[in-house]
């Protein structure tokens, strides 16, 4: 008798289990990504590459990385650069571009940014500073090329709600630890310094008391 309930049980554990994991795998994804090129101005050359993820449901765009030139963005000749039509929108991935401050401003006014992630890019004199008004933005990653590093960082100071800051790929500046009386909410931070800056940095870092995870490297 024993057995026989056993053996129910286990052949109820096991139906139960196989609905619940047919349940999952027929469950629509939460998102949809779109793939599309970006062409020039003539529209007869391929410049670039745009990618939106959007919620299944509603079709709300809620990201987006770009890889083009700054200027088709700043235009806003195409739709597809109306990104502040957005209200959704809380990450945006630039890269393989070069980023200037009409570019910069244009990102700047995307107010429900969350998330910002720059790679590879290069960048005009003081190309970042119009970031300074992002104050809402939590997150700020920059993936720096080798012998394209960021000069002035005194943008920092104007990201007041900011909890995780990455800076790879290049040591920081001397200096770069200015910003840091404005970070009271940051809690994460992955830089790199060198020489030059690591004895400025890394006692402003120790002195962060908001910071729970200091990621450091060592560049020479």
């Amino acid at each position: 008798m024993y057995k026989i309930i056993n053996a129910f049980v286990a052949i109820v554990m096991v139906s139960v289990a196989t609905t619940i994991a047919h349940a999952q795998s027929t469950e629509a994804p939460k998102y949809q990504q779109e793939s599309s090129p970006v062409y020039d101005q003539s529209g007869a050359k391929v410049v670039g590459a745009i990618i939106v993820d959007r919620l299944s449901k509603t079709g709300a765009v809620v990201a987006l990385q770009y890889t083009g030139p700054p200027r088709l963005v700043v235009d806003q000749a195409e739709l597809w650069t109306h990104w502040h039509k957005y209200p959704q929108l809380t990450e945006v991935h630039i890269s393989q571009t070069s980023i200037n401050q009409d570019f910069a401003k244009y990102l700047a006014t995307l107010t429900s940014l969350e998330s910002v992630l720059i790679e590879g890019c290069t960048f005009s004199e003081n190309a970042l500073a119009p970031l300074r008004t992002m104050k809402e933005l939590k997150t700020l990653e920059i993936y720096l090329s080798n012998g394209h590093p960021i000069h002035d960082w005194g943008f920092l100071s104007g990201m007041t709600h900011l909890e995780s800051l990455v800076v790879i790929g290049d040591s920081v500046p001397p200096g770069f630890s200015k910003n840091f009386d404005s970070l009271t909410n940051l809690q994460h931070i992955e830089i790199s310094v060198d020489d030059a800056s690591a004895p400025e940095v890394i006692p402003a870092l120790l002195n962060l008391k908001s910071v729970k995870n200091i990621e450091l490297g060592r560049l020479r």
